[in-house]
């Protein structure tokens, strides 16, 4: 991750900000630099992935009507569709990234020592390998 974050003397003061502010919560410096790392990895990979679509499909709110059409007359999964709630682009962002970063602080709980969440992250299956 720091190969792709932070770039740049910009990137660094970010990152900087950003480890000092969870440093300042109680986090020890490591965590706080896996978790603004981890932080920025999602969302710069939401950002690229949904760049990268709008880039390679053309007509891609066309597509993205007739899959939520699609599923709203599936008889598995129409019900649960039609009851989530819409969102626009930035909106959905928005909650998933939240989502990420509630998570990420849930495994991560201030004073919890890195190597702890790594091994906690590894258990499950879903840590590093």
């Amino acid at each position: 991750m720091q190969t792709l974050f932070p770039r740049g003397e910009a990137g660094q003061r970010l990152m900087v900000s950003e480890v000092e502010a969870l440093v300042r919560r109680g986090y020890t410096p490591d965590v706080a630099v896996a978790l603004a790392s981890a932080v920025a990895s999602a969302a710069i990979n939401f950002a690229v992935a949904e760049e990268a679509q709008l880039e390679r499909i053309s007509g891609l709110r066309q597509q993205r009507d007739d899959v939520a059409e699609r599923l709203s007359t599936d008889e598995r999964l129409g019900e649960a569709h039609r009851d989530l709630p819409e969102f626009d682009h930035e909106g959905f962002s928005t909650i998933v990234l939240t989502a990420t970063i509630r998570g990420l602080l849930a495994v991560g709980p201030v004073g919890r020592p890195l190597h702890e969440v790594v091994a906690d992250l590894g258990s499950t299956g879903m840590g590093l390998r």
